[in-house]
């Protein structure tokens, strides 16, 4: 599997009518190459548009990605803070698109069609509940059509923004029409947020009675606020779950959340502690962990029953049975973890 290598990065903006106000839409633009293609030729692309609230949504997916290791720099690993940060340092000095930028439309079924032929009729149907008749038929017809980038911007934000339509605003944004050399314009900047954080209590468990080396700490249980218990097979996935849980809402409170809940959730893991063997384990048996789900049930004597479906055992028999490395092979989303009941 190939790792992307991010090299540099850059934003631009411009403002127009989004959603019926007047608002500053980004543009965000990354310079990456895949490790195991050679040569490495790394190239601009640009990656996300949308309005601040949108594109954090995607650089907190990139930071994710940071965090299970799948997009590097060239030395070595990003620390998922540091990759949040380092896009909001260019969001903050913005080059301005120029008014005068196009978007041209066109159908086909070339891997950069601005549309692809699969999405013309969802297309032509977006556009016609924005008003927007003009063109239309020769879209459908595979005629390219133009649109003002700024007299049109929720054009672009619905077809190409996060979440958008099509998504790839590469296809239609190319990095030659925008000057990422040009003098930024702090302005169009995203506000500071300073709002107040309130952060969660994060809690992490080793499945196994001894506690893993630091940096090793795979095959953990981990929670926040006393709340469900969410298995983690390695450690960077926790991580992941913090910030899929957790960093949005607080980027979105104070800038520069994420750095703060990520360290909470790294203290967390620094701190962790073994499962009490009293602990509840539910296991479902489902597509891709059947052989392991059933090494479990003859273990625990329950191989001559047929035709059931779960198994609820303590933890510690688990642990007694050395079945930990079977439990660790079943698919997390067939494992639940209930906390030991006092008594």
């Amino acid at each position: 599997m190939s790792t992307t290598v991010t090299m540099k990065k850059a934003a631009a903006a411009c403002t127009g009518l989004v959603a019926g106000k007047r608002q500053v839409v980004y543009f965000l633009f990354e310079r990456t190459y895949e490790r195991n293609v050679h040569p490495h030729t790394p190239e601009w692309h640009c990656c996300a548009v949308g309005v601040y609230e949108e594109v954090m949504r995607w650089v907190l997916r990139g930071a994710d990605s940071c965090a299970g290791g799948m997009l590097q720099s060239r030395t070595g690993l990003i620390h998922p803070s540091n990759y949040v940060q380092a896009w909001r340092r260019v969001m903050d000095d913005p080059v301005e698109i120029d008014s005068a930028q196009k978007i041209y439309l066109k159908n086909g079924g070339s891997w950069d069609t601005p549309v692809p032929a699969s999405k013309v009729d969802e297309v032509v149907r977006h556009l016609l509940k924005l008003g927007i008749g003009k063109g239309v038929e020769e879209l459908a017809a595979a005629k390219t059509i133009e649109f003002g980038v700024q007299d049109c911007l929720q054009v672009v934000v619905d077809l190409y923004g996060v979440g958008g339509v099509i998504g790839q605003p590469w296809r239609v944004i190319k990095n030659h029409t925008v000057d990422l050399n040009g003098a930024g314009n702090p302005k169009l900047g995203p506000m500071r947020r300073t709002g107040s954080l309130q952060l969660p209590t994060f809690e992490a468990f080793s499945v196994s009675r001894e506690v893993p080396p630091p940096g090793r700490r795979d095959n953990m249980v981990v929670c926040a606020d006393n709340g469900p218990l969410e298995g983690i097979s390695y450690q960077s996935q926790a991580l992941s779950w913090c910030l899929d849980k957790f960093c949005y809402a607080a980027e979105m409170t104070r800038t520069g959340g994420t750095k703060t809940v990520i360290h909470a959730m790294t203290q967390a893991i620094d701190q962790i502690t073994p499962l009490p063997d009293g602990t509840r384990v539910h296991l479902d048996r489902g597509q891709g962990s059947e052989t392991r789900f059933d090494e479990i049930a003859a273990s625990l004597g329950l191989g001559e029953k047929t035709d059931f479906q779960t198994i609820s055992v303590p933890l510690g028999t688990l642990r007694d049975r050395d079945l930990l490395e079977a439990l660790r092979a079943v698919l997390p989303s067939y494992v639940r973890f209930e906390r030991a009941t006092l008594t």
